[in-house]
């Protein structure tokens, strides 16, 4: 049920991209599903189409109003960085958007530390790492009732982007592993 969930959301967001940019609907939704289905087949986008996809994914704002414990933000999750890996498999586009949006943070020492933390996670961890911390600081946010739901949310979020990270043996760096983003603004009780 997630996994159709996602897939429809995210058909419904890309397929007002693509038609925007003058590609027919039906030939838009037919490289949607190509997209976003598990295939070896790759979707025939043009650069500009490539570029105008990431950017919508880059601005989304997705929210689940009642998350319990993060399964659709996670699936959702999950099906992002399998599309952002698909239209870009090297990150070289995903972590331009993230510089670009860095670049417009109004203090320059601020802006120079953002910069250098994007350029360091996209070089020091697997490509899923880059992919995923930006996804959950930009995009995904959850509510629920229960503080604990929320909590497990959280979790489950760090867990996925400690799968990514690369560790080493120094234990006063904590092994490499960063803390997980500020997410209390992101994944709330109320």
């Amino acid at each position: 049920i997630v996994e159709y969930m996602v897939d429809e959301s995210l058909k419904a967001h890309l397929w007002g991209t693509l038609t925007e940019l003058d590609r027919e609907e039906e030939e838009a939704r037919e490289q949607l599903d190509l997209l976003l289905g598990y295939s070896d087949e790759v979707p025939s986008f043009s650069e500009g189409e490539t570029d105008a996809l990431l950017e919508a994914i880059h601005t989304c704002k997705i929210l689940d109003p009642a998350c319990g414990s993060g399964a659709f933000p996670i699936g959702m999750l999950q099906k992002l960085v399998y599309v952002v890996h698909k239209l870009d498999p090297e990150n070289a586009r995903w972590k331009q958007l993230q510089i670009k949006s860095a670049e417009n943070i109004p203090d320059p020492s601020a802006k120079a530390a953002a910069i250098k933390a994007i350029e360091r996670d996209f070089e020091e961890n697997g490509d899923d790492y880059g992919r995923k911390l930006y996804l959950i600081e930009n995009c995904l946010y959850g509510v629920d009732i229960p503080p604990i739901a929320i909590q497990i949310s959280k979790l489950r979020f760090f867990i996925s982007l400690i799968c990514d990270q690369k560790t080493n043996r120094d234990k006063a760096k904590n092994h490499g592993i960063r803390p997980l983003p500020n997410l209390e603004t992101k994944f709330v009780a109320a």
